[in-house]
């Protein structure tokens, strides 16, 4: 009926025992949402939700904080840098070795976060990488931008990782002026049907949150993806082997 904002300024490791203590007290569905007020690098403050929180400290990959917002640009995160295309990135480990080129088979772990939201798909709880052929348009702007690089954006290298912060224009949807949005078919990555618990012990199902949220033609807008990207592999396309001719006979001697 109505909404309650609670602040707690606590450590992590109270976050739990708070937040049943507060169910307890005022008899509060566990449904509820938790959100703790934690301090920044700037000096300014996180509003940061408690699921959010707990599931990042506790992925065996790649740990995801909700991004702060730079008092000096309000779209821009802070410690990101910022594309002219609008895709914001943070280098979290350097890779080794050549850049990609267009053509080549690219391999990836990713974790997809909705920007203030909850985690939606990570290929290493699923144990299934995604792969695409860099160039063939088979994958959002974003992804292709994060990985080959451009527009300001050095290309990653293998075994490196990127967080990057993907907008709508670079993502799965186009808004519209009736207050709808196009989604853009046949653009990937789009997570499996793939089943995992959340920090509450609840089942969530990857593709089902994603549906929702970005093939929802529905949505009056988008809002932006967090990736966390790990560059696994780059690998040159094979090509069909020409036929190996026989050697010639040597002449016999008769």
């Amino acid at each position: 009926r109505g909404s309650v904002l609670v602040l707690f300024w606590y450590t992590p490791s109270d976050i739990n025992r708070s937040y049943m203590r507060l169910m307890r007290v005022f008899s509060l569905p566990f449904t509820c949402r938790m959100f703790l007020l934690l301090p920044n690098l700037t000096g300014g403050y996180l509003l940061v939700d408690r699921r959010v929180l707990l599931s990042s400290a506790l992925s065996p990959v790649i740990a995801v904080a909700v991004p702060a917002i730079a008092a000096d640009d309000p779209g821009k995160a802070d410690g990101f840098l910022l594309a002219a295309s609008g895709l914001q990135w943070k280098e979290l480990k350097a890779g080794l070795g050549d850049p990609p080129c267009i053509g080549q088979q690219i391999t990836i772990d990713y974790m997809m976060t909705r920007r203030g939201g909850g985690k939606i798909h990570n290929t290493r709880d699923q144990q299934l990488p995604f792969t695409w052929s860099l160039g063939d348009n088979s994958v959002i702007e974003g992804l292709e931008q994060a990985v080959a690089g451009g527009g300001g954006v050095p290309p990653m290298l293998a075994g490196g990782v990127r967080r990057v912060i993907v907008p709508q224009s670079l993502g799965y949807g186009i808004r519209e002026a009736s207050w709808q949005t196009t989604v853009r078919e046949g653009r990937g990555p789009i997570p499996p049907e793939f089943i995992w618990l959340d920090v509450n012990g609840e089942k969530v199902n990857s593709f089902l949150r994603f549906k929702n949220i970005y093939l929802n033609p529905n949505r009056m807008d988008q809002p932006d993806l967090v990736v966390d990207i790990k560059l696994a592999r780059l690998e040159v396309p094979t090509r069909a082997e020409e036929p190996i001719e026989a050697p010639a006979k040597e002449a016999t001697e008769e």
